[in-house]
């Protein structure tokens, strides 16, 4: 899934993109993140947190680039019709 979630990085300004590899979850920069989102779901786990630090979205296994737009733009569409 890393080259799908590059892209999206790359292509998306409005995201930011983080990943922490299970095998390093103990490193001081990823076990916040470990802890405060994997809540023992299967990996890949993909989390997208909005910028207060919200989970707004989370599911396990493979998704593709258009999927993660796809997901970002009900995001997108979601807090502009609450507002």
């Amino acid at each position: 899934m890393e080259p799908e979630l590059a892209r999206f990085e790359s292509e998306q300004p409005n995201v930011t993109y983080t990943h922490v590899n299970i095998d390093e979850k103990d490193k001081p920069k990823n076990k916040e993140l470990f802890e405060s989102y994997f809540k023992g779901q299967s990996i890949p786990l993909t989390v997208l947190v909005d910028p207060d630090g919200e989970a707004r979205q989370t599911w396990t296994g493979y998704k593709s680039y258009p999927e993660l737009v796809g997901e970002i733009a009900k995001l997108e569409k979601e807090g502009s019709s609450s507002k």
